[in-house]
């Protein structure tokens, strides 16, 4: 006990002398060179074209070197979006020439202080882009040829540039192509980064389907789709039309129509397997599939038109095709018109009886029971040749001549929204955006109505974008573009 009372008392004295004790140190605060740096755009970001030299000369100032004598070292970087930094520079003025394939990069500048040895950070966003880089893709008839016209967007202005015959701006070799099909454009790989070259735009026309490079439109003999596909593939062959659909908002799948058959190319997949999906198990031959297909990753509804009956198939398999039950009460025995499915997987089908000449509408989800299915009363239905439906409205647009009407599925009423007077209606759609949720402007544009007119006696052709507002109140015109062709087909060059 009282060796314990001793190491206590001895404890107390160590800690009571500690406190005494005088630091004798020098512990001065001194203020360093704090460096900031102007004329370096950290908010909005540098755009440069593809092969242009970027030149950045920023302004350096420290809060200690007021007569500028301060010794710094420089270092430019750039880091591309799977975090590889490049160093592209070591003096204080950028000089650099865009050696990097298109894209959204980090560019990243540090100052050293060397008296100090303090490193200062500064980036900003840096998007190399192309004149092509993203916007619209307008197919035009001109004069019986197709013409592949451009609304470029340029994001740090956010505003579309209009170019005139694409190709020829940009050198392609594609050679003259016949009267104009369609144009679709998506991402066909998940992984983006490991296969450059996985963005396709394909433009069909009466002379072939052919795949332009993503970034620069240019074309060769293997980017003919025959290329793309295997099997037994006749000559000659070519798309109708494409339809794309992404699991998980970034897993792709794309079905091709060719010849009233559906082929699907997988994620990642190079080909097209030349193996149609619209046949039943143990039949010889395959039925005659309509245009108008509605698929997500899993299942694809096809219309049999030689049956007049709705079917439905698991993606990788044609042997599952089967008629839909009757239990769900899909019309049948009528012609498919057109079939629609939106952003939201909403599908809108419209059929005609061929005895009665009547118009019908229905509305479901994939595979499952109709929630809607009614008559149609709405005028001059029977002369409608484009269709659009509102994605977030729920009407269905629809054009006769001149004229583009409103028809309110629940009212069952239909309204004249546009009078294009001698003009013929083209074009309608509300544009599809493969990447909506992954961008704002992408998701505001694809409720916008895409109207496309032709003036016969002035050989021009307009497109104009309206926002649908609610209650059936009229139409609001956002843009208008005009010196275009016929417009046959429209698609958005995307970026993510």
């Amino acid at each position: 006990m009282q060796k314990k009372l001793i190491y206590l008392i001895a404890i107390i004295g160590c800690c009571f002398a500690m406190g005494c004790y005088k630091d004798k140190g020098n512990y001065d605060l001194h203020p360093i060179n704090e460096v900031s740096v102007s004329a370096f755009d950290t908010v909005q970001g540098y755009v440069a074209y593809f092969g242009d030299t970027l030149r950045i000369q920023p302004v350096i100032t420290g809060s200690l070197d007021m007569s500028g004598s301060a010794v710094y070292a420089y270092e430019w970087s750039i880091q591309d979006p799977t975090l590889v930094t490049t160093v592209i520079g070591t003096e204080k003025n950028l000089q650099y020439k865009i050696d990097k394939l298109p894209g959204d990069y980090s560019l990243r500048l540090k100052v050293t202080d060397k008296a100090s040895g303090v490193l200062y950070h500064f980036r900003t966003n840096l998007q190399v882009s192309t004149a092509v880089y993203e916007g619209y893709l307008v197919l035009n008839d001109v004069n019986g040829q197709s013409r592949l016209d451009m609304l470029s967007y340029q994001n740090n202005t956010q505003q579309f540039t209009q170019i005139t015959d694409v190709l020829a701006k940009m050198g392609s070799s594609l050679p003259p192509q016949g009267k104009p099909v369609n144009i679709f454009c998506m991402q066909t790989s998940v992984n983006v980064a490991a296969d450059i070259n996985s963005y396709k735009i394909y433009l069909s026309t009466a002379s072939g389907t052919n795949n332009l490079n993503s970034e620069t439109f240019d074309y060769k003999e293997t980017q003919n789709i025959s290329y793309e596909m295997i099997g037994d593939v006749p000559a000659g062959f070519k798309a109708t039309g494409f339809f794309g659909t992404l699991r998980f908002g970034i897993i792709p799948t794309i079905y091709m129509v060719a010849d009233n058959s559906v082929f699907i190319r997988q994620n990642g997949s190079p080909v097209f397997p030349y193996a149609p999906i619209n046949a039943y198990e143990g039949a010889a031959t395959t039925f005659k599939a309509s245009p108008y297909i509605a698929a997500d990753p899993n299942f694809c509804m096809i219309f049999n038109m030689d049956k007049r009956t709705f079917t439905r198939t698991a993606s990788f398999s044609a042997t599952s095709v089967y008629d839909m039950p009757a239990a769900l009460n899909y019309p049948t025995g009528k012609d498919l018109v057109y079939m629609e499915m939106s952003y939201t997987s909403v599908i809108h089908a419209i059929l005609k009886d061929p005895s009665s000449g009547q118009y019908s509408i229905i509305r479901f989800f994939l595979g499952a029971t109709p929630t809607y299915n009614e008559e149609i009363t709405a005028t001059d239905f029977d002369q409608a040749t484009h269709f659009a439906m509102s994605p977030d409205r729920g009407y269905l647009f629809y054009s006769t001549g001149g004229k583009v009407y409103e028809y309110d599925l629940s009212l069952k009423t239909s309204k004249l929204m546009l009078d294009k007077g001698n003009e013929e209606i083209t074009y309608l759609a509300f544009q599809n955006f493969f990447s909506r949720t992954f961008n704002n402007n992408y998701s505001n544009w694809a409720n916008l109505l895409t109207v496309g007119s032709y003036n016969a006696s002035s050989a021009n052709g307009t497109l104009e974008q309206y926002t649908v507002p609610p209650v059936n109140g009229q139409l609001v015109r956002t843009a208008r573009w005009s010196g275009f062709g016929k417009i046959t087909s429209i698609a958005y060059r995307e970026r993510r």
